[in-house]
């Protein structure tokens, strides 16, 4: 079975990575600053296996999210407050 973990800073913190993403769009691409407000990056883990939610919890909680600054989601999105979605994802098995 499929199951997706979402991994992503906690909302009071800042997402250094969505910010310089937003930054390189407003300068590369012209567009107007109050257009794009907030940026954030989750990083998605799709695991590919007969696991319960108990060993998903496990997993997201000690492998791949940092108890500090993260939080974490299984099979559910982090944010829910948001006007676009862009999903990007690789070709399984390629790197």
């Amino acid at each position: 079975m499929q199951n997706f973990i979402f991994v992503g800073f906690k909302e009071n913190l800042k997402d250094m990575q969505g910010e310089n993403l937003r930054n390189k769009i407003l300068s590369d691409l012209k567009v107007k600053s109050k257009s794009i407000e907030n940026i954030r990056i989750f990083d998605c883990y799709l695991i590919d296996g007969n696991l319960d939610k108990q060993e998903l919890n496990f997993i997201a909680k000690n492998v791949f999210a940092d108890k500090i600054t993260q939080i974490f989601a299984i099979n559910e999105l982090l944010l829910t407050n948001f006007s676009e979605l862009i999903w990007v994802s690789f070709k399984p098995g390629v790197t």
